[in-house]
Order: C-alpha cells, then structure tokens, then sequence
C-alpha cells in the first residue's frame, strides 16, 4: 500500500515530492519530453526478466579505454574510504565487498575498458573537474561528489553535463527516480542517484531505537509497529521519548553519560522531519515559474513546531550534544532510547548481538507515507569533457552498466550489508530499509545552493520566529533561489 500510494502522489506533484503542493505539469512534461522513447529499446537487446538487465545490455567493445572517475572517497572516522561504495581495492569474505569488486571485473571485462576511481576526497572533487574541464586535459569522464559540496557550482559554471540530453534511459529501475522528480528544472537534470553508487542509500536520515529500554519501560508498541499502524507520528515520537527517558539520579536534569535520554544525534538542519511528511521549505510557483520560500505554509509551521518541541522544549532529549563516536557509544550501553543518524551509521553498532531497530522519521498527522531525507548524499556528475556521440555512448553504457549490475546481483547483499543481521529485530530492520530504498527524497534547497534549510529554517526551529524570520528573509533568499536556477533557463532566456 504505502509503495502504491508514494508512486501515485510522485506521479501528481511538481518539482520535490509534496502532499500540498501546486502542481508543475509544464515542467513534467518537459522532463518527460526530453527522454528519447527509443533509449530502452537501444540500451537492452535482450529481455531483462529472463536475463537480467546487465546480461541484457550489448557488449560494447572500447578497446582499452580509460574511464576515470573524479571523486568517490570520503572521511569516515578519520579514516579514507570509498565512501560512495563504487569500487573496493580488496576482495574480502562479506558478499556485498564481493559483490563490487566482481562489478568492477565483470563491466570492465564485458565492454574492454579500464576503470579507474583516483583517490580524491569527494568533497574537493568539484575542483578536480572545474580544474580538468578548463584546462582540457580531459583526464575523468564522470565525478562522484557530495551533491551539496560545490555541484551546483559546477551546474553554473557549465562544467557538467545534462543527463537528458546523454544516451541514457533513466526509466530503468535502478535509476533513482524521486532524485528526478526533485532535481529536474526546466528538463534539465545533473545530479544522478543510482544503484551505480550505494550513498543515496548511506545517507537516509532515520532513527535507531533501543528495543532493551522499550521492554525495561515496557513500552509495548514499538516504533515499528506504529508504523506499520500508520500511526508513527511527531506526536508519538515526542511521547516515546518522555516514556523511555529516565533522571537516574533525580536531580532535575538529564546528563549525557548518567541519565537515560530520549533522543540525541544529528538534527540535520531540522529539515527530516519536514521531507518526511511530503512538505518542504520552498515550494514551486506556477505563476512566477519559480521557488518561494514556504516556511509560514500552516503544515510546515505545525512540523517546525513539533521538531522545536522535540529537541528544545523536552529536556530528555538534546541536540548534537557530543560528539558522534560518544553517542553512539551512550546508545550502545542503553542510555539513550533513539539515535538521530544517517543509515550508514547502523553498521558500527552492531558489533555484537543486540535488540535494536531502525525507523524512519515520523510525520506530522498519521497515515501518511513517511519519505526519507537523503543527507547530502554523493550524486553522479558526468564532466562537461564527455562530447561527441562515441563518448558520450561509452559514458552513458558504463554507468548504465554498474547501475544494472547493482540492481540485478548486489541490492539484497546490500540490505544484509546494512542491517549486519546480529539482533532479534533484524527483519524489521530490512522491511524499514527496503522502504527507505523506494521513499527517498532530497533537499532541495540544499541541493541548488539557496540554503534554506541550513539557515533561516534553523533558526526558526530554535527561537520558533516563524512568520518574523520568513519575512525578513524572504526577499534574500528568493534571490538565491533565482540565481541557483539561472543555469537551468538560460537557453530559454530571449
């Protein structure tokens, strides 16, 4: 049911996925436009439901080329890694690592090319292909980079390509299509999310739970079963957490460390719960054909109201308190009940048999489809350097080629990957994170470089100036709005 809806109401809405919203139906159709017809005909010769779709793509002889990638890794504890999970350096016993590195020798194997993924830090990666695209030295193809770290400077300085106007069909099913809905201006799209990379899965904004606190407080329902109720709302979650809460010492105040707390963690700018009931800080004007700021809209202020509740107003719970190796730390010896992170997070919990569970972020009013903000999360970028019709075939199938590859051998090791299957609701979990998987939804503002939702929103949510701070601001940040889209419409400038 909750599938069947979400895909309805993406169907009917504009620019980001909203339950209320004035729909864009010049720009869908402009976007649907744009999509050659014949493209899934020219990328499978053979029938994906026999076949799969990777064995159903035609091998393309590329004779040795080189494809490189700009970007790709990331910091996790201090630690270089491949963040965005596209290739790794080692075959190791787990069956996702396998998974990827017998990608890398399958697609490089069929089409007779050489991959390679430089170790550049995805959040300088922009810089990498500004440098590389201006110069002419056409050393990488594609970028992997943080879609909030300097790509829609990338997208104005002209320095990537539109993903409509390559030899790409992105109705297949590994091709993320809310990613579309959201990020797609006047049919024009740069930032890809695919099964090629596993980030815009890593970056789901969710809620660990702690099920040994809910049984000691004998908290009966679970944050699972409420939603699976349609019942797990801001209000439920605001409740769970004063129930799971404890002052050891009864001292009136809770302490990180000695008291049992309700919910610590990333905030995320506060803007997850807003995404997660189909709302969002700027909304699309038919009128004017752009973004107005919509931060005074009556359901908006109602889940602005409810998350400053939640994090300031309830002194069981506390705002990025510490630092993310001691909360999680505070979490795993029972003294936090939910744990604000990113679904990434879920693996370095679990380091021995435990009772957690994950959930997504609730919404406002019950029964409404929960959508998942997806936090900065890596996107694909294909480098203003890929031109003529050779190239761009050859770029456009290699992506193509890893996506397919995912969808078909890697998803469900993925989801195993994600839940590491060492805690009695581990099930739960992977019926959560399948959901996740088709119910994701972007920042938009975030996206395009208007900053919204990383700064006046913020201070709403903290002194709760709603009306005052939309009015002071609206003229700045509307301003940003139309410069961020210039890009976007210039060929359509007279």
């Amino acid at each position: 049911m909750k599938t069947k809806l979400m895909a309805l109401i993406l169907a009917l809405l504009m620019v980001v996925p909203m339950f209320v919203a004035c729909s864009d139906t010049t720009k869908d159709s402009e976007s649907d436009k744009s999509k050659d017809s014949g493209k899934e005909s020219e990328t499978l010769t053979g029938d994906p439901e026999i076949d799969g779709y990777f064995n159903s793509m035609e091998a393309i002889n590329m004779n040795g080329w080189t494809f490189r990638s700009a970007g790709g890794y990331g910091w996790v504890d201090n630690a270089k890694v491949s963040a965005s999970h596209i290739h790794v350096e080692e075959l190791l016993e787990d069956s996702f690592n396998a998974g990827i590195y017998n990608r890398l020798i399958d697609v490089s194997t069929k089409y007779n090319v050489k991959i390679e993924f430089p170790e550049i830090d995805a959040g300088v990666a922009y810089e990498e292909i500004k440098t590389d695209v201006l110069a002419g030295t056409n050393q990488f193809s594609i970028g992997f980079t943080y879609i909030e770290h300097g790509t829609s400077e990338l997208v104005t300085g002209n320095y990537v390509r539109d993903f409509n106007d390559l030899p790409m069909d992105l109705s297949l099913p590994f091709f993320d299509k809310n990613s579309q809905k959201a990020l797609t201006f006047n049919g024009k799209y740069f930032y890809l999310h695919s099964d090629a990379s596993w980030s815009h899965n890593e970056a789901g904004c969710v809620l660990f739970f702690n099920g040994k606190i809910l049984d000691n407080k004998q908290i009966n329902k679970s944050p699972y079963d409420l939603w699976k109720e349609g019942k797990w709302t801001m209000d439920a979650l605001q409740t769970m957490t004063e129930q799971g809460s404890t002052d050891v010492n009864n001292d009136a105040k809770y302490t990180f460390g000695t008291d049992i707390l309700g919910v610590v963690g990333e905030t995320y700018r506060y803007i997850s719960p807003v995404l997660a009931s189909g709302y969002d800080v700027m909304v699309w004007d038919e009128p004017s054909e752009t973004f107005k700021v919509n931060i005074t809209d009556e359901n908006v202020m109602a889940i602005g109201k409810a998350t400053r509740k939640l994090w300031f107003q309830s002194p069981w719970n506390q705002p990025d308190g510490t630092t993310k190796t001691q909360e999680e730390d505070l979490f795993k010896s029972d003294k936090v009940l939910f744990l604000s992170m990113i679904l990434g997070a879920f693996r370095s919990l679990r380091d021995k048999e435990d009772n957690y569970g994950v959930i997504t972020w609730p919404t406002i009013a019950e029964n409404m489809d929960s959508q998942v903000h997806m936090r900065n999360p890596f996107c694909i970028v294909v480098t203003a350097n890929t031109t003529g019709e050779k190239l761009e075939q050859n770029v456009s199938t290699l992506i193509t080629a890893m996506a397919a590859y995912s969808y078909d051998y890697i998803m469900e090791d993925y989801i195993k990957f994600s839940v590491v299957a060492q805690g009695a609701r581990d099930e739960q979990s992977a019926e959560v994170i399948r959901y996740v998987l088709d119910n994701r939804v972007y920042d938009v503002s975030a996206a395009i470089g208007a900053g919204i939702s990383g700064g006046v929103w913020i201070e709403c949510i903290e002194d709760g100036l709603f009306a005052s701070r939309a009015k002071a601001n609206k003229g700045k940040y509307e301003g940003m709005i139309a410069e961020a889209l210039k890009p976007y419409y210039a060929d359509s400038e007279e």
